[in-house]
């Protein structure tokens, strides 16, 4: 059995602790020259999970796993990689930095990294880790692991398509509180959308391009005037994430469409709620063969509509397609599994 000190100071990922059998939770916002994001009593409530004092952390453990925005720490290559958004942060360097340092009078068997970061590249913060920190990592289990930037992970980078970052933290919603409706039959055959629809050009940079607006912009005009998107989504933004479940009961589909980062919050959140999910292809690598039935997959506006017309007007195919899902999920999107996934790899 594992011991492990998860530190993840922006409170962005509590799920971790599902992930080892033993673990101590360090949330430290105060390093970042923040106040507390969660209080102590809100995030005891909400996760059942005391938070660690960093100065009281045990003086062994079997990992260290480390969760960061790992490619943000490369103070030294904005812009580098592709466009003009700033890629490092001199912040998120130098308190990484601090962190570290108070972490080192403790002995770790592994260092692990879960990168929750919606940009694919990140070999450069491996010279931050070894030259910066004097630390080596053993492996880094990245959200944003795409085969388009293969040509950029080394042998320890691992996909890790199971985070993402957010408060409250969405991948909570399907590990632990997800829902099995059993009136999905009974419901409007619509998808429910809720995020924004946003637009970041390859001039802001190349690797987190981004045109939703392309795929709504039929729906955007007053009136409808395509009338095959009549009745087939409605579009809900800026409701709380507790909420979200309540928001997904509305359809019998959620839609995915890809952000500056392929694999989104609402991917978790409408798994979460046991409707079917409509995904535009995503470039994400996932650690497993198993795949997402055809059927729910979708690049262009128009495969999107044939797509939803043949699950709307089948029922037994939408069956197969959620009891597909619903394998996925069951036997993939569980701690136990990533656990295991997690020891194979270090």
């Amino acid at each position: 059995m594992s011991s492990a000190l998860i530190v993840d100071p922006l409170q962005n990922f509590p799920s971790a602790t599902l992930l080892f059998e033993k673990s101590d939770y360090v949330a430290a916002p105060s390093l970042w020259g923040r106040d507390k994001l969660l209080s102590e009593s809100f995030f005891k409530e909400r996760y059942d999970i005391d938070v660690c004092p960093i100065d009281e952390a045990k003086s062994d453990y079997d990992i260290l796993c480390l969760v960061m925005d790992f490619p943000f720490i490369n103070q030294d290559f904005s812009g580098e990689w592709g466009g003009n958004d700033p890629i490092g942060d001199k912040e998120s360097h130098d308190t990484w930095g601090n962190i570290l340092s108070k972490l080192s009078h403790i002995n770790f068997k592994k260092i692990i990294i879960i990168d929750y970061s919606d940009f694919p590249l990140c070999s450069r913060s491996f010279d931050v880790f070894t030259n910066d920190y004097q630390i080596n990592i053993d492996a880094v289990f990245k959200r944003e692991h795409r085969f388009t930037c293969s040509f950029d992970y080394n042998d320890k980078v691992h996909p890790f398509p199971f985070v993402v970052f957010g408060k409250i933290d969405p991948t909570w919603l399907l590990y632990k509180e997800r829902l099995s409706p059993s009136n999905l039959h009974e419901r409007a055959p619509i998808c429910v959308w809720a995020s924004q629809v946003i637009l970041r050009s390859a001039h802001d940079d190349v690797f987190r391009l981004t045109n939703r607006y392309d795929f709504f912009k039929e729906i955007m005009k007053e009136p409808l005037l395509d009338p095959r998107w009549k009745d087939r989504i409605i579009g809900i933004s800026g409701v709380p994430l507790e909420e979200f479940q309540e928001v997904f009961s509305k359809g019998k589909f959620a839609l995915h469409l890809n952000g500056s980062g392929h694999l989104c919050k609402v991917f978790f959140e409408s798994l979460s709620a046991g409707v079917l999910l409509m995904q535009q292809l995503m470039h994400i690598n996932f650690p497993f063969k198993e795949k997402f039935d055809e059927n729910t997959l979708f690049y262009s506006n128009e495969e999107f509509l044939q797509n939803h017309e043949r699950l709307k007007n089948n029922p037994s195919l939408y069956d197969k397609a959620l009891l597909k899902q619903n394998k996925i999920i069951d036997e993939y999107f569980n701690p136990t599994w990533i656990n295991k996934y997690i020891h194979s790899k270090i």
